[in-house]
């Protein structure tokens, strides 16, 4: 069974081409997690479904299918790559397909009790460089898109009652061979 948009091209084909430059927005509603750790392992599998399996994901959770190689600082987590995200060098520009961030989420709170996110410019930027044509962000804010790149998708994602909504933002590069990046 595809998604609903997926039904939608194929009854109009000539719709696909036209939404180049248009988002698709969603809700997926998850599973509490099942796990001491936050995520419930559907979010990895549905992010598949919809926009291909991520081929590296940075980030080492309890949730990510065995066999996926992982990039993480901690090495309590046992990642593949025992790597800072901001410096990477041992990965080629384009190296990955398709890779799969869910960076955690560090906040500030200012005097007048506002949260303000860390968007880990250095780390993005250089996750960036090493996608060859996607990459799927799970963060409570919207990221900007990298130079040569363009926004495909926004999906709400949410574990039920009392849980933080996050967003769940799809890029695809607008030439794949194109690995100058600028955010």
């Amino acid at each position: 069974m595809g998604s609903l948009l997926e039904d939608i091209f194929k009854e109009h084909p000539g719709l696909k081409s036209k939404m180049h430059d248009r988002v698709y927005t969603d809700l997926w509603a998850c599973p509490r997690p099942l796990t001491r750790h936050w995520g419930s392992g559907t979010l990895f599998d549905r992010i598949a479904e919809h926009y291909g399996k991520p081929d590296i994901v940075f980030g080492k959770q309890d949730q990510i299918p065995d066999g996926i190689p992982t990039v993480d600082i901690d090495p309590k987590v046992n990642p593949s790559y025992l790597l800072d995200w901001a410096k990477m060098d041992c990965f080629k520009d384009g190296q990955f397909k398709f890779g799969y961030w869910d960076p955690p989420y560090l906040a500030k709170i200012d005097d007048k009790e506002g949260v303000h996110y860390n968007r880990l410019e250095p780390c993005y930027r250089e996750i960036a460089r090493v996608c060859s044509w996607r990459l799927a962000i799970l963060h409570p804010l919207l990221y900007p898109k990298p130079d040569h790149y363009h926004r495909i998708a926004v999906i709400a994602i949410t574990y039920g009652p009392n849980k933080v909504i996050r967003c769940l933002q799809v890029f695809q590069r607008d030439n794949p061979n194109q690995q100058t990046i600028d955010i």
